[in-house]
């Protein structure tokens, strides 16, 4: 498995794995799972599979008819977002979210789509923040919950050179510091983003090269 915290956080928002319904029989849990509606084809050939058993559901990395990485498992009823989205298309790489509830920051991996591996798993915690395809920028911090000593990462998926740079101290005057960060334009080797306070009535602009 490609991350251990979020499946300690899918474990703590799951409640209830099956129901029993009448005549004692035991229901399966996955039977009325909806379809996976997230992105599944990626760039390059490779594709995204939704599967799923009497318990869990699967999304897997394929290219063709090889099976590149299971890429994460949680238990039917439990929201598509806990299982996992792209949230970004890079040619080589894509990045891999997970959402665990209305609020929370987004763990994120940064996956090589040739061999799964995940370029980021060397890092304690890594978690969204904003990404621009077209681009090549992905945007992520080093600490889900940001101190004034955290780092954001600027990573330029071009030449895979990273930048980090410190968080505005607008952002810590609430929580949810890194929902309220977001790219607003992006020029050659440049990217403006923007910081909102907790109340969303001020906010500030800020250049940086990456």
């Amino acid at each position: 498995m490609i991350y251990s915290v979020r499946r300690v956080f899918a474990l703590f928002v799951f409640a209830v794995a099956a129901s029993v319904v009448t005549a004692g029989q035991q229901r399966n849990p996955c039977a009325d799972e909806p379809p996976y509606d997230s992105t599944t084809r990626l760039s390059g050939g490779y594709r995204i599979v939704f599967t799923k058993d009497n318990e869990l559901k699967y999304l897997s990395l394929w290219r063709g008819k090889r099976k590149i990485l299971e890429l994460s498992s949680v238990s039917c009823g439990l929201s598509h977002k806990n299982l996992g989205y792209v949230g970004a298309d890079f040619p080589k790489h894509f990045a891999f979210v997970n959402s665990f509830g209305s609020g929370n920051p987004h763990f994120v991996s940064l996956i090589r789509k040739a061999d799964g591996s995940d370029i980021l798993s060397k890092e304690k915690d890594v978690c969204w923040v904003d990404a621009d395809e077209k681009n090549s920028l992905l945007i992520y911090s080093t600490a889900c919950v940001p101190k004034a000593t955290s780092r954001m990462v600027l990573f330029n998926m071009k030449t895979l050179h990273k930048r980090s740079v410190r968080f505005p101290s607008i952002v810590f005057t609430g929580p949810e510091a890194l929902n309220r960060i977001s790219i607003v334009s992006v020029s050659r080797n440049f990217v403006t983003l923007e910081f909102e306070n907790w109340e969303r009535t001020r906010s500030m602009r800020l250049r940086y090269r990456f």
